[in-house]
């Protein structure tokens, strides 16, 4: 990926050999300490113009048709005869000097004006003329933004909990999103198809790739009742002119999946951490992507030059930094340093190509660095072969101390420098009111790890970065499948949408509330790597309570275990009552017991046995009647166990009589009661027998008796042997029925 994309169709291939490939540097062996170390030479350049430019008209001077690649460095824009450049008034002055009426004259048709630089279309032929006016201090290409799409992946509204959000009726309403972008091609027909289906301010010919209508489309998926407001900011000035009409707008936040290079070092300063603290002053949370930083694509350290040749030490005497370049493709090497506030410093940077036996110098980055020029370089290829290259530094103005510098490689993913270094986030990400985001892929969303491309902290003065992880995936109509941190940043947006809604916060307290509600993925988080953690947007500030078309049990109302279905608002249904089961209990709710099948688990009927008396039979497992079974032996006379006696477990057999001897020793009778025992031995009747029968202490009361024995209609007494016989085997018998039983 180069900084500067061509636009600008001109010719003749001879310019860039003649002045970017300025030859070899003479020497031997591959090591670069081994070979002579000569800066290139710089041609003087115009006051108050960009070097690159200042060269370009200087050969387009020499041929009006020169070489198509120059549009790689300069990124011209171009209408009619004019091309797109941002001036900037002299250092102190205000914006307010560059007058209309001045630029007006020359041709010049101002585009944007900025906080402190516009944007113009100015005529080719008078490019010199308007950087020789008093008031201009500098004119050059527009400052453009970086997008950061990566791989492809799938979507990932559903992974942060968007979803549940949706289904309770919380899709962001009432809060306006500003997308901001370079690119907006395919806006009006995503519009149109109902991918964005709210949306506000848009202006006509929106142009460009898709970036940025993708990145609206994945806001617009995550809080679709959001209204979204695209804005082109295809140059540092038109951004610029955005912010500062945030006063008159009201835009709750910002989007912007890109990054600018040069204009600060990472330290929360420079113009574009001015507008993010601006519209944090008009309330407004700019979210930002980390950027797609891969793996030994970044350097830091600070100024060496101890042998004082004016060329940077790396160490160990390598004036050269290595890079292998695995897989042809553009290759753009960007070096800025801490002296943005200063300016003191005037750094280049060489990119060099190893061939057969020497470095041979292929790109540079030459400005000649002061108060309008940012100390910032770029040596860039649109078309760079594969092998191994070199990057050097050469200080035309050397820093007089110690100052820190740093390289970030844009091209191939396996692109690596042979010494890397880790963090150091790019604006918007480093600035310190971004919510700055950082990337998951889906296949990792559970085990948290960032995606590999994803940028990372710290900042070159400390601090965390990034703020949250984000799904780092999009399905979207400008641009099929995309993915990278540009996807993870409208994530984070469409989230603070759904969270003002639910809770009624403001999008900066709503920016608490996310972090604080994300998924934690280490222990010392917030960290470099994940910073708070996952975004995870909690159903606690909803009423979300299942996920629709969900089933799940439920106790009915008649305290059988019911089914609920969870309904398109996430919310369970009443309890619907199962059909009935042969559970004893009345599970469909309608007041019967088992009513379907032949009778109710447990329940007991009476009912006739083998020996054709009372038994019991039960409702078994699957509510069918058992047999009849026998009862325990009763005291009725009858046979309840079916052994063929009766009232056996009892002392007697109910209503039996039998003999026994009274107290007085007669022979009376007792009956087998109610409770299955024995009466009390009921005398006899008196008798004529010379005995006391009825026990009541008189011998043959009431009787008459004489030598012929009784009177009174009893028979007679009898020899008393024979009384007494009776009597006796009476008793035997009783006791043997007795014993029988015990």
């Amino acid at each position: 990926m180069t900084t500067r994309a061509l636009q600008l169709g001109l010719g003749a291939v001879a310019a860039l050999t003649l002045l970017f490939m300025t030859g070899a540097r003479a020497g031997e062996g591959h090591r670069p300490q081994s070979q002579e170390m000569a800066p290139p030479p710089r041609a003087p350049g115009a006051s108050g113009l960009n070097w690159r430019l200042d060269r370009w008209l200087g050969v387009l001077a020499r041929d009006a048709t020169p070489d198509a690649r120059w549009g790689e460095s300069l990124h011209l824009e171009r209408y009619g005869d004019a091309v797109r450049l941002e001036l900037q008034p002299r250092p102190g002055s205000p914006l307010q000097t560059l007058r209309n009426e001045a630029l007006e004259a020359l041709g010049i048709r101002v585009i944007v004006r900025g906080t402190d630089r516009l944007d113009a279309w100015v005529p080719i032929d008078q490019i010199r003329a308007v950087a020789a006016l008093d008031a201009v201090g500098h004119v050059a290409p527009p400052r453009r933004p970086i997008g950061t799409t990566g791989p492809m992946e799938a979507a990932g509204v559903a992974l942060s909990g968007a979803d549940r959000y949706h289904c309770t009726s919380l899709v962001g309403d009432g809060v306006n999103i500003a997308v901001l972008d370079a690119n907006m091609g395919g806006f009006e027909q995503a519009m149109a198809s109902g991918e964005l289906p709210h949306t506000f301010d848009v202006p006509a010919n929106l142009g460009g790739s898709g970036h940025g209508t993708a990145c609206a489309e994945i806001v617009a998926d995550m809080a679709p009742g959001a209204a979204i407001r695209p804005v082109r900011t295809e140059t540092l000035a038109g951004l610029q002119y955005f912010v500062g009409t945030l006063p008159f707008e009201d835009i709750h936040v910002i989007s912007q999946s890109e990054m600018y290079l040069g204009l600060s070092f990472g330290n929360s300063s420079g113009p574009i951490c001015k507008a993010v603290d601006d519209a944090r002053e008009e309330g407004a949370v700019w979210v930002a992507s980390e950027g797609n930083i891969w793996p030994g694509h970044r350097w830091l350290g600070t100024w060496n030059d101890p042998d004082q040749d004016g060329w940077h030490d790396f160490g160990d005497g390598d004036e050269i930094l290595e890079l292998s370049k695995v897989s042809p493709g553009s290759l753009s090497i960007n070096l800025d340093w801490n002296d943005y506030l200063t300016h003191e410093a005037d750094l280049d940077v060489h990119l060099y190509r190893w061939s057969v036996n020497e470095w041979v110098l292929v790109a540079s980055g030459e400005a000649t660095n002061g108060p309008l020029v940012d100390p910032y370089e770029d040596a860039a290829l649109s078309s760079a072969m594969s092998g191994t290259y070199g990057i050097s530094i050469y200080g035309q103005k050397p820093p007089s101390g110690v100052m820190a510098m740093r390289i970030l490689v844009l091209g191939d993913d396996k692109d690596s420098l042979e010494e890397t270094s880790e963090g150091a986030s790019y604006d918007p990400a480093s600035c310190m009111n971004t919510v700055t985001t950082g990337a998951i892929a889906p296949s990792d969303w559970e085990a948290g790890s960032p995606a590999v491309y994803s940028g990372h902290g710290p900042t070159t003065d400390g601090r965390t970065k990034p703020e949250i992880m984000a799904p780092a995936t999009a399905s979207t109509q400008a641009m099929g499948s995309f993915t990278g941190t540009s996807a993870a940043a409208p994530h984070v947006a469409g989230a603070l949408a759904l969270v003002m809604e639910s809770t009624g916060a403001s999008a900066v307290d709503a920016v608490g509330i996310l972090l604080n509600d994300a998924t934690p993925l280490a222990e010392d988080a917030p960290n470099n790597q994940t910073g708070w953690g996952r975004l995870d947007l909690s159903v606690d500030h909803t009423t979300w309570a299942c996920a629709s078309g969900a089933t799940g049990p439920c106790q009915t109302t008649c305290d059988s275990q019911g089914s609920a279905t969870c309904e398109d608002s996430c919310a369970w249904s009443s309890c619907e009552a199962p059909e009935e089961s042969c559970s004893g209990q009345d599970d469909d709710c309608d007041g019967l017991v088992d009513e379907t099948f032949e009778c109710a688990l447990g329940e007991t009927f009476t009912c006739t046995n083998a020996c054709q008396t009372e038994g019991r039979a039960t409702c078994l497992e699957g509510c069918n009647l058992g047999a009849c079974e026998t009862l325990e032996e009763l005291c009725d006379g009858l046979d309840q166990d079916c052994d063929g006696a009766l009232d056996e477990t009892f002392e007697c057999t109910l209503g039996r009589e039998e003999t026994c001897v009274t107290s007085c020793g007669s022979a009376g009778s007792s009956i087998c009661e109610e409770s299955c025992g024995w009466s009390e031995c009921s005398p006899p009747e008196e008798r004529c027998g010379g005995g006391d029968d009825d026990c009541d202490g008189s011998v043959d009361e009431g009787l008459s008796c004489d030598s012929g024995g009784c009177q009174g209609g009893r028979s007679s007494g009898g020899a008393p042997w024979l009384w007494l016989l009776v009597t006796t085997l009476a008793l035997l018998g009783r006791q043997v029925a007795r014993t029988r039983f015990l």
